[in-house]
């Protein structure tokens, strides 16, 4: 193995992975696995690309899409098919071996074979005999050692290209095999950069790793802690017991892992979570309220278009702005059902009924505009405002 290596930490907050689980899940895509004994090969096809498309992450059609979108006009792809051979030890503690990242556009043959393999039973003899095409058509292989406790090592083969690039593509294995080993349960999957490899190979010190893995965790419960609403709320509350577990197995050991308040961080969470449903409780009690108020003027602007309809407006004056309230509602339906529909999705916003960052499109804007410049905001203000115009225009004309 190569001295240069890499150092991370798998979640698990039992404080022991279980080796007979690994790549039994379908993030992001269906992983196979099949095993002999103590020895198992798994193989999962994963997609690489950074191309902001609409539903591409949850969606396989747009994810097709997408790769066919880079081909066409970046003429990438970033469709790599990752492959762990493994070998679990004599007294079971450690899973050991190697995995491999195969581009699967530049490897087609090899990849129909490899398919083809995955269809049929999976014999591991006859995987065997596909492992020199496996070491030929991969572009970065690494050999790798799996603690129990979670901490992995991973000893890549030499790359051209600076510490930047070697960084990028261990943290890449090491995703998958986080992806494998552990559920994502506190975080969306897709999310799941809490953690790093950490290059240990010139440190003085090898446990430098086990500060800067803590120092992530704690940093990802105070980022959710402050975000101040429930869901948020619950992931650190649920992070914190990955990092109390961390801590036990592996803080206890460095004199450089910091001791944090955890008690103290556990009730401010738990006070978070509480005013959290206090205001959440008023809010909805204000908006039933004005529920309630709504479908009651709505039922009395309805009585009387109706009873000005039957000639009642003989015996008294109706107020003018109800009976052209009543005039549109009869004369355009559909809008007014649309204005509704629109005023009960902005009070659903306002009232924290709707939470925004579940709008998978939000995001999407939202990481599209963050790299404008601070020169560019009163632009893209104004355009936004002017787009907004128009589309209020459109609606209400």
């Amino acid at each position: 193995m190569d001295s240069k290596h890499f150092v991370g930490w798998v979640p698990t907050v039992t404080g022991h992975l279980s080796f007979t689980t690994i790549a039994t899940g379908t993030f992001p895509t269906r992983c196979w696995r099949r095993e002999s004994g103590k020895k198992f090969v798994a193989v999962q096809r994963r997609d690489l690309l950074d191309v902001l498309v609409p539903y591409a992450d949850s969606i396989e059609v747009m994810r097709f899409f997408r790769e066919k979108l880079a081909n066409l006009v970046v003429g990438i792809s970033g469709r790599f098919w990752y492959i762990l051979d493994a070998q679990e030890s004599a007294d079971g503690e450690t899973l050991s071996g190697s995995i491999h990242m195969v581009p699967a556009a530049k490897n087609r043959p090899f990849v129909k074979t490899l398919r083809s393999w995955l269809a049929t039973s999976g014999n591991l003899d006859v995987f065997d005999k596909i492992t020199p095409k496996i070491k030929n058509a991969s572009c970065y292989s690494v050999e790798f050692s799996l603690e129990r406790g979670g901490k992995a090592s991973i000893f890549p083969d030499l790359v051209n290209g600076g510490s930047q690039l070697q960084h990028l593509l261990a943290n890449q294995t090491f995703f998958f095999l986080k992806d494998i080993s552990h559920v994502h349960q506190h975080h969306h999957p897709s999310h799941d950069a809490i953690t790093e490899v950490e290059d240990v190979s010139s440190a003085e010190d090898k446990s430098e790793w086990i500060e800067q893995t803590q120092f992530c965790l704690y940093r990802a419960i105070i980022r959710f802690k402050r975000f101040k609403n429930e869901k948020a709320l619950f992931r650190a509350a649920g992070i914190l017991a990955y990092a109390q577990s961390f801590d036990r197995t592996y803080g206890e050991d460095s004199s450089l892992a910091k001791r944090f308040h955890v008690d103290e961080l556990k009730e401010s969470l738990a006070v978070g979570r509480e005013e959290r449903r206090h205001f959440h409780n008023r809010s909805l009690s204000v908006s039933e309220t004005v529920r309630g108020f709504f479908f009651a003027a709505f039922g009395l602007v309805a009585a009387t278009g109706i009873f000005a309809r039957l000639g009642g407006a003989k015996d008294f004056e109706v107020d003018q702005s109800l009976i052209l309230v009543a005039q549109y509602v009869a004369s355009n339906p559909w809008t007014a059902v649309g204005i509704t529909a629109l005023l009960s999705f902005a009070w659903a916003f306002f009232t924290h009924r709707l939470d925004p960052s579940e709008f998978r499109m939000l995001r999407l804007f939202l990481r599209l505009v963050q790299g404008f410049r601070l020169r560019w905001a009163l632009v893209f203000h104004v355009l936004v405002t002017l787009f907004l115009i128009f589309l209020s225009y459109l609606f209400l004309r």
